[in-house]
């Protein structure tokens, strides 16, 4: 290996630390809003208790059940 004998590469391992380091200071500092292009709400309460969830899913998840019914109650 060329760098084998030679302090070379640790120079150039730090210098890349220490450039990754102010570039990641730098865009952590940009004064960028997030513009979101779809307006956003606050999401609806679930129309059925999420606990009656239990009731429909086995407790065996070997066996078949009808995903109609958990969409049904989402």
């Amino acid at each position: 290996m060329f760098t084998r004998g030679s302090q070379a590469w640790s120079i150039i391992s730090l210098q890349t630390t220490r450039i990754l380091g102010i570039a990641r200071s730098i865009v952590g500092n940009l004064n960028r809003v997030k513009v979101s292009p779809v307006a956003l709400k606050e999401p609806l309460p679930p129309r059925h208790d999420p606990h009656s969830l239990y009731g429909v899913i086995p407790a065996d998840t070997r066996k078949l059940f009808d995903i109609r019914e958990v969409c049904a109650h989402c």
